[in-house]
């Protein structure tokens, strides 16, 4: 019975551990936006059907635009208004739609087909700005470090200075939050989910092994060694959670010194 138990015990921790390692690669595999069939009223051309869907848009038909400007992207791969319609639909799912993550994947696609494009600085400074309310501050800062070196005269100079200044207060706010103990308990189990699960499938065989009358009689070394498996996986999930915390505040300190130097060069641009 004990056995048993214990057998499904480890199997259940095991497929667990397959199971959010799989849910990982996935997520990394499929961050392209979702198709859409062809929604009521969106005809003809790319250009008309850009047209029809900013009329849905004026008019609140906010789902069927939505589903308007996902199927025009997937139809006008090859437009000259792709351009248009990645913007449009960017901010319309940012703004309107209250859908960030989607807002990212348009911002991003523009930014991969049209690297050059005269509209960039807008897809960049938006995509930053998603990225800092996201609380994904590296991409943020890239961002804007990109948009202060390479559009030195673009129009979002002056909004991209208050955009690091809100990162930098955010990341302070962050840095804060993890010096008390809530927020280190908080970040304990996100950072180190897998190591916690493999704890949690090492433990649970001795306890009910320990709780057992059965094994109350075991050998002080099989004791011992039943229990070594677990105090080692405990001790080794400290230290990673010690070595994630220290890379944590050093790239965080490093991130705040990127921010403070695009503060202070928007600052000096403005001067000029």
């Amino acid at each position: 019975m004990i056995r048993r138990l214990t057998y499904t015990v480890l199997t259940v921790g095991l497929v667990g551990l397959c199971g959010l390692f799989a849910l990982r690669l996935l997520g990394e595999g499929t961050s392209s936006l979702p198709a859409a069939s062809a929604p009521e009223g969106i005809r003809g051309s790319c250009e008309d059907g850009l047209g029809q869907a900013r009329e849905l848009t004026k008019n609140g038909g906010a789902e069927r635009s939505y589903q308007a400007y996902l199927w025009l992207i997937g139809q006008c791969a090859d437009s000259p208004v792709l351009p248009d319609i990645l913007l449009e639909a960017g901010s319309l799912f940012g703004h309107l739609l209250e859908q960030p993550g989607q807002a990212r994947r348009v911002y991003e696609e523009f930014l991969l087909r049209f690297p050059t494009h005269p509209q960039a600085d807008d897809a960049i400074f938006h995509l930053a700005r998603l990225e800092i309310d996201a609380g994904d501050y590296t991409q943020a800062v890239s961002h804007l470090t990109t948009l202060a070196q390479h559009y030195p005269g673009s129009e979002h100079q002056e909004s991209a200075k208050f955009l690091a200044t809100k990162a930098a207060e955010m990341l302070a706010a962050d840095r804060r939050r993890l010096h008390t103990l809530p927020g280190q308990l908080a970040a304990l189990i996100p950072n180190n989910l897998l190591s916690l699960l493999a704890v949690v499938a090492a433990l649970g065989p001795s306890i009910i092994q320990a709780a057992s009358k059965a094994q109350a009689n075991g050998g002080e070394g099989q004791k011992r060694r039943r229990w070594m498996m677990p105090v080692v996986i405990i001790v080794l999930t400290l230290l990673n959670y010690a070595i994630n915390n220290i890379e944590s505040r050093q790239r965080n300190a490093a991130l705040m010194e990127k921010l403070d130097r695009l503060v202070t060069g928007v600052k000096s641009h403005d001067q000029r």
